[in-house]
């Protein structure tokens, strides 16, 4: 209904008053049970789980990755100390502290240092020796060097250098592989320091050397179920460390040149 002023002629309309917008819950409207408040926090813990899962998983993949590039590192510089080196490839230290000639990480790293020299009681600080995956920051490396010579069984004693031309499947003889996270003594300087914090202790000569011996300087596993090899012919493989024989390690060579005159 309409008014008009006497006095302006003007016509005003009266406000009408608004229905209030909250209305009366239906009949059939309820809110949420327990029942399915757990569920549904169920299904999102889930949905965390495959996420994270999945992140573990690109995550190992990357540090798989990177130490499989310190090992294509280590391959070429076999290549380059063979090529500078009439054919010889480094192996074990030599038993004699005192007396040996120098590692194979130092003879190797010369040529990932860019012809630096490489500090042998500090192997732990160069990034090419190191595989990202391994728990010990401090380990002289994160990797082994098959050093086995079987003509020396059931004694066993390390081999020395050899000639890459007289091994005659470089393709399936596992050469540097993870190294395992401790290894267990005997420690050679008498300090009661773990091995595998010791450069002189990184290689592989003895069945004691591999798993499931307690001793074991082989990692029995180091990416998920993997660990990373690389084989005397240059190529780098995931493989499960429980399938490696102590046979596998074998490079067929029954004589072998005096470590010191080569």
């Amino acid at each position: 209904m309409a008014y008009r002023s006497t006095n302006s002629g003007r016509t005003y309309t009266p406000l009408r008053r608004r229905s209030s917008s909250i209305r009366p819950a239906r009949p059939g409207a309820r809110g949420f049970t327990v029942l399915e408040l757990i569920v549904v926090v169920m299904v999102i813990i889930i949905l965390l789980g495959l996420l994270f899962g999945i992140l573990s998983q690109a995550r190992q993949r990357s540090l798989q990755a990177s130490c499989a590039k310190n090992l294509q590192g280590l391959a070429a510089a076999i290549q380059l100390y063979a090529n500078e080196n009439s054919g010889w490839v480094p192996r074990d230290y030599g038993m004699e502290i005192i007396t040996r000639e120098p590692g194979w990480e130092t003879q190797l790293g010369h040529y990932l240092a860019k012809g630096q020299s490489i500090d042998p009681m500090a192997l732990w600080q160069y990034a090419f020796f190191r595989c990202p995956a391994h728990p010990e920051d401090r380990a002289a490396t994160g990797y082994v060097l098959n050093a086995f010579a079987f003509e020396t069984a059931p004694h066993w004693r390390p081999s020395g250098p050899i000639r890459l031309a007289r091994v005659r499947k470089p393709a399936v003889l596992p050469w540097i592989a993870d190294c395992a996270d401790r290894f267990a003594p005997p420690d050679p300087t008498g300090l009661g320091l773990d091995s595998v914090f010791l450069g002189e202790c990184h290689d592989l000569w003895s069945p004691s050397h591999l798993p499931p011996s307690q001793g074991a300087r082989l990692a029995p596993s180091r990416h998920g179920s993997a660990i990373n090899v690389l084989f005397l012919d240059g190529h780098i493989s995931g493989v499960n460390a429980s399938t490696l024989r102590l046979e596998d390690f074998d490079d067929h060579l029954r004589e072998r040149a005096d470590r010191t005159n080569w």
